[in-house]
């Protein structure tokens, strides 16, 4: 039974109490302890959408909470969580705590063992629901759910899926320039993958994670994060693929002044796609191989090269991309 210490007036849009009864009921003046015996007489139906409420953080939408009603529904929870005082509605579709201390409050009675599984069940619902341009509209929602309790996804499918969410937030944030917030992402998603996944199907995913992870974390200034993050693309992946990681590690080694590594380190690539360039070449080199430029080029119209196809080696695309990154340090030296 509801003692009635603590009520909430609709009309006032505020918590009201009587400090004669509360003191003469023996009860500490302490709002968080009142609100917790009220949390307690609750139905248990009404407590658990509260805690599932709650892993929203202060408020969200109100369609976030639908799980497939069970006993009262969804929208009559939120009404009686309404008229107690305990959730403010937003407009139609929101909804948000009357205040963030019962917000807070509410989270830390959930017993830790069930926090995660809670977040995950609230991640995989929304995610279950949405349509495909609502996926990616939600994606920061979804992520932030699972991220809480990663580690009780075990079928290796569902975590290469969830791995997705995470590279399509990551991407996300590299769109608006938050490349912390990218870093973490692609880090989160590239932890749900596991070497074998660089042998199967999932090796396109795998790239994408650890290279766009790679890139951010360089933006970020966390060199040694980009070249440990990158040594898994060099070890994994195939030759040309690992073109674009070391164009990457020629980038983070240049913005750290170690100019000479990041020539050589780029050079060494280039050979390995047959492409050898001295680092040092002599005044005879540099005029034979502009005297074979030159030679190719005789005869060519500047339109000709306008209009031509664009490259479709990959190696040679590779190779020039690497020297085009090479180039920004190769006058420093």
């Amino acid at each position: 039974k509801d003692e009635g210490l603590l009520k909430h007036s609709r009309s006032e849009h505020r918590w009201e109490w009587n400090a004669n009864t509360i003191e003469s009921r023996d009860v500490d003046d302490n709002c968080l302890d009142l609100l917790t015996r009220k949390l307690n007489k609750l139905d248990p139906q009404m407590q658990a959408f509260l805690n599932k409420a709650s892993c929203l953080g202060s408020g969200g939408h109100v369609s976030f909470l639908t799980t497939g009603d069970q006993g009262m529904s969804t929208i009559l929870l939120l009404e009686t969580a309404v008229n107690e005082g305990l959730i403010s509605k937003v407009g139609s579709d929101c909804f948000k705590f009357s205040h963030g201390q019962i917000a807070s409050l509410v989270y830390s009675r959930i017993p830790p063992g069930e926090r995660e599984a809670l977040h995950v069940s609230l991640g995989k619902d929304i995610w279950k629901h949405a349509s495909v341009e609502e996926v990616e509209a939600l994606v920061y929602v979804i992520v932030e759910q699972l991220s809480h309790g990663t580690g009780l996804i075990t079928d290796r499918d569902e975590r290469a899926d969830v791995a997705k969410m995470f590279l399509m937030a990551g991407s996300k944030a590299v769109k608006t320039s938050s490349f912390t917030a990218a870093e973490r992402l692609y880090l989160q998603g590239s932890t749900l993958l596991s070497e074998t996944d660089w042998t199967n199907h999932n090796y396109e995913l795998s790239l994408r994670l650890f290279t766009s992870c790679a890139e951010a974390q360089v933006m970020t200034g966390n060199y040694d994060g980009s070249i440990i993050t990158l040594n898994a693309v060099l070890v994994n992946a195939c030759l040309i693929d690992q073109m674009r990681a070391y164009s990457i590690l020629v980038q983070c080694l240049g913005l750290q002044g170690k100019h000479v590594e990041a020539v050589e380190t780029g050079l060494q690539a280039l050979a390995m796609l047959g492409e050898k360039i001295p680092l040092h070449p002599t005044e005879e080199e540099m005029m034979l191989t502009l005297k074979q430029t030159r030679a190719m080029l005789v005869g060519v119209q500047m339109k000709e090269i306008v209009d031509s196809k664009a490259m479709t080696d990959a190696g040679q695309s590779a190779a020039l991309n690497l020297l085009m990154r090479l180039s920004r340090y190769a006058y420093l030296v």
